[in-house]
């Protein structure tokens, strides 16, 4: 390590020290900061999904294969994240397996019923994502033509599926004044 940045971080310890000293003597303001950490991180989690959804290749006439996947597994990335940004604001806990997400919310959406539709959509698009990426063939592997989709009416559903997660999604984080 080079010694300017041995010198900031010893410059820098007394001042996270004083912080850490002063959040434990105040639980108000520890509090306060941990919610704002918290919703720090959520915000940064929905971000991430933003990115992923805006990358994301929509069908066409002319969408390849590989279009398709892409879009299928961009689309399954937006809902986990942006699912992890809820459950981060609601448990303070960021669940990171793909199979952890989809049960807590489906845990939500058995305790409100505004979640049912998010609950559905996130299992269904994980089941597709899985099929883009591990099972591409129908015939035991002999067809050349990717099977798991029929372009636009499967594109169609996929897009209903994460328009549902993400008016789901935005309510709650605008509610929370995450976003």
């Amino acid at each position: 390590m080079k010694k300017s940045t041995l010198r900031a971080f010893r410059d820098l310890t007394p001042a996270v020290v004083s912080l850490l000293e002063t959040l434990e003597a105040d639980s108000e303001l520890r509090v306060g900061f941990l919610d704002e950490l918290v919703k720090g991180l959520a915000r940064e989690r929905y971000t991430l999904a933003q990115n992923l959804l805006s990358a994301c290749p929509g069908p066409t006439v002319t969408s390849t294969e590989t279009d398709l996947r892409t879009s299928i597994s961009r689309s399954y990335y937006f809902c986990h994240h942006a699912c992890r940004a809820v459950l981060i604001s609601k448990s303070r806990h960021d669940f990171k397996g793909h199979q952890d997400v989809v049960e807590r919310i489906k845990k939500l959406a058995r305790t409100d019923a505004a979640w049912t539709r998010c609950s559905r959509a996130i299992a269904a698009l994980l089941d597709r994502r899985h099929s883009a990426d591990y099972d591409p063939f129908d015939d035991g592997g002999s067809s050349t033509r990717f099977s798991v989709v029929t372009p636009e009416d499967d594109m169609k559903a996929i897009q209903a599926m994460v328009t549902d997660v993400k008016t789901q999604v935005e309510t709650f984080l605008r509610n929370a004044r995450v976003i």
